[in-house]
């Protein structure tokens, strides 16, 4: 279904074009745009209910204009933060950095 993940990068790049690199981060910009890219290549299988869980993350960011501010749902977070769980629990695919950076806070204390 590459069609599919093609359409939601499309979605994912027109509605974060505007974004400062913040708040792309704020949203899991590159998470999202580098899941798509592993469900094309098929090094995750494509199921109902993971695209369920993508494309309702994706059609809940909030576009942005020039000269807006974004306002931050609390459920579109969470649900990013639920999308993130579900993906490392039944696919065991973790972002790429996500232990540097808990580790170096660990180093540091």
């Amino acid at each position: 279904m590459t069609n599919w993940t093609q359409k939601m990068q499309e979605v994912l790049n027109e509605k974060t074009e505007n974004y400062t690199p913040q708040e792309k981060a704020n949203v899991n910009f590159e998470y999202l745009k580098n899941l798509l890219a592993k469900i094309e290549d098929d090094h995750i299988p494509e199921s109902e209910l993971l695209c369920s869980k993508i494309e309702e993350v994706i059609n809940g960011i909030q576009p942005k204009t020039a000269n807006q501010k974004i306002q931050y749902k609390t459920k579109n977070l969470n649900d990013i933060t639920n999308l993130q769980t579900f993906v490392k629990e039944n696919f065991n695919y973790i972002p790429k950095g996500k232990f540097k950076k808990s580790y170096t806070s660990q180093g540091i204390a």
